[in-house]
């Protein structure tokens, strides 16, 4: 099943100076605006970092430096002593009843370091994520509460300076929620935002700071379930591929959807498919194929609850732009029965997937699929995509949370390990697995992450 939507006219710019906390942290695309034609759906509370990713309490203000408390928002300088080479802007959540974001600058990504809030040069009040292109020199900041992005420019002194920011408001955005990987950037003048509440892609220019157009995808909305598009869409030459997940509280919706985007012409495509839900993670294999897998959410509900449909791995088809209907893999086949989920990508494609150690599940993490994907019960094994699929085992690896948000910085790809949901450790990915030894840590959550320089 396809269907074609095409880019819309020009918006207008609503100029805003509210910087914004977004989106790989709090609000949830539950909540479908009249835009969309749906209504808001319920939920569980989540509990862990995985939780806290699509489902957070928001407490969004102002953007600011830290000697302005983060009041007010206006333009300001912050930032670290000016180096020559790499530099890294982590924004991390610190989560409680008042949350607050910071933007920390680093030189190195190495490991046995710990990093400090007193490090932040820029303090969000609620949760925030900074995105970014590539070694473009500026981050862009967004909250769960406000429908207006800022630009933070890279000054050559190596400090951020606040220079201008852009609301969506006229695209019926209230708020950036979820995932920092649902702001793609194209090109210099050229960025998409993936908004599940309002079922479109927001076109936006990332050097005017205009919001310029937009891809409604109104067949993705549907009335009390939650729709939630991934953290780590896939790019081959012109073309983006995203994957879209429904659930109705904590049960798993039969349907899968991959939006293929065109961004040479700004057209999106849907194909979807029934056989099985929460598929919401992808690698490109070396067939040429699209293999698609529902994430560990998914695995988790129907470990506790056999009615939801079972986690599997789908392939879809890059030249038909279809699923392929002779081809599905029930994952728990691959592990004598055991719930598996979340496909994670490392360098060359290498693909991952996160495997349910049962026995290692406290109770507190059996009590919903939020808290069993969260909690650090998953282990991981390597996939071998194909018409018959190979896994292996990777015990050394160790066990973490099930659900697993990417980084790729220059080279290197990294997958956070969220610790007792108060601080996250870098791990960085190899063609082999997880990397052995300690790595860097922050305070707080960090959900967002971009290469400056």
């Amino acid at each position: 099943m396809k269907t074609m939507f095409t880019g819309l006219g020009s918006a207008l710019l609503v100029a805003a100076t509210a910087a914004l906390t977004s989106s790989a942290c709090g609000s949830d695309s539950s909540r479908v605006s009249a835009a969309a034609g749906a209504a808001a759906a319920g939920g569980e509370r989540p509990s862990g970092a995985a939780g806290r990713a699509e489902e957070g309490e928001a407490n969004a203000g102002q953007a600011g430096t830290l000697a302005e408390g983060g009041e007010g928002g206006a333009a300001g300088e912050a930032g670290v002593d000016p180096v020559d080479d790499a530099l890294y802007a982590l924004t991390t959540q610190i989560i409680g009843d008042q949350s607050q974001s910071y933007v920390i600058l680093t030189p190195s990504l190495e490991g046995n370091r710990t990093l400090k809030i007193e490090d932040g040069v820029v303090e969000i009040a609620g949760r925030a994520l900074g995105t970014g292109s590539e070694g473009g020199g500026a981050l862009f900041v967004a909250n769960d509460s406000d429908p207006a992005v800022t630009r933070y420019e890279l000054m050559p002194s190596g400090r951020l300076e606040a220079t201008s920011s852009v609301s969506f408001l006229s695209k019926g955005v209230t708020a950036f929620g979820e995932y920092g990987g649902q702001m793609q950037y194209i090109s210099p003048e050229k960025a998409y935002w993936f908004d599940g509440p309002t079922a479109q892609i927001v076109i936006w220019n990332p050097s005017t700071m205009e919001v310029t157009g937009s891809m409604p995808l109104p067949g993705l909305a549907v009335a009390k379930l939650t729709l939630s598009f991934t953290a780590a869409p896939i790019r081959r030459g012109d073309k983006l591929y995203t994957f879209v997940a429904w659930r109705q509280g904590v049960s798993i919706i039969p349907r899968a959807a991959v939006v293929v985007v065109d961004s040479a012409t700004d057209t999106a495509t849907i194909a979807e498919d029934t056989r099985c839900g929460y598929v919401r993670d992808g690698v490109l294999a070396d067939d040429g194929k699209l293999y698609v897998a529902t994430e560990a959410f998914g695995a988790a509900a129907q470990f506790l609850d056999i009615r939801n449909p079972k986690p599997c791995l789908l392939r879809f088809d890059l030249e038909s732009e279809t699923f392929d209907r002779e081809f599905e893999v029930e994952l728990g086949s691959l592990f004598e029965g055991r719930a598996a989920g979340s496909l994670v990508v490392g360098p060359n494609n290498r693909a991952f997937l996160r495997v349910l150690d049962e026995s290692s599940a406290s109770a507190a993490a059996l009590e919903g699929p939020r808290q069993l994907a969260s909690s650090n019960s998953w282990g991981w094994a390597r996939l071998s995509p194909g018409e018959q699929p190979e896994v292996e085992m990777l015990p050394a690896a160790g066990l973490g949370g099930g659900s697993v948000v990417t980084y790729e910085l220059g080279n290197r790809k990294f997958a956070p390990r969220f610790v007792e949901a108060n601080h996250t450790e870098f791990v960085e990915l190899t063609a082999k697995g997880p990397a052995q030894g300690p790595g860097l840590t922050v305070p707080g959550l960090v959900f967002s992450a971009v290469k400056l320089r």
